[in-house]
């Protein structure tokens, strides 16, 4: 089967029948990605699908910019490589979804021609804290003393 076949068949057959089984309603293809499934007229899902893994920047960037809660990127390796390129692929999506700031959950779906196996990756946001400790007490004041202590007052 050529590529535009199959890709014809998981776009209009299998993830249209998918997100409408599911409850969505399917937007069709945009200017960025392939299809958006959106409940309530809300944008929820936006996915691409590419045939060839080598191809996937371009449709990571373009899943990048759209404002959806979950994006996903489906793609394919070359057969016998299903044991170690998704996750040589998967850091380096990381990688780029942590320098372009994307927000929201993003799921990585690889596979190849010969199997009947998937490997999947979901990305979800970090929460990071930063936080700032006092300084430890100096023995001559008492606690609430030194919590109304400046820091340029403070001397190990």
């Amino acid at each position: 089967m050529k590529d535009a076949e199959w890709t014809k068949i998981m776009k209009d057959e299998f993830l249209t029948s998918l997100a409408q089984r599911i409850g969505y309603q399917v937007g069709q293809e945009t200017v960025r990605v392939d299809q958006v499934w959106k409940r309530n007229g809300k944008p929820e899902v936006a996915i691409e699908h590419e045939n060839w893994f080598s191809g996937i920047w371009r449709e990571l960037t373009n899943l990048s910019v759209v404002d959806a809660k979950l994006r996903v990127l489906i793609t394919y390796v070359e057969d016998g490589a299903l044991t170690w390129r998704p996750f040589r692929l998967a850091d380096e999506v990381r990688r780029s979804l942590e320098d372009n700031k994307v927000e929201g959950e993003f799921l990585l779906l690889v596979t190849d021609e010969q199997s009947n196996s998937w490997v999947c990756f979901l990305f979800e946001p970090k929460f990071k804290i930063d936080f700032q400790a006092l300084p430890p007490p100096k023995s001559q004041l008492k606690s609430w003393d030194t919590i109304r202590a400046k820091k340029n007052e403070y001397t190990p």
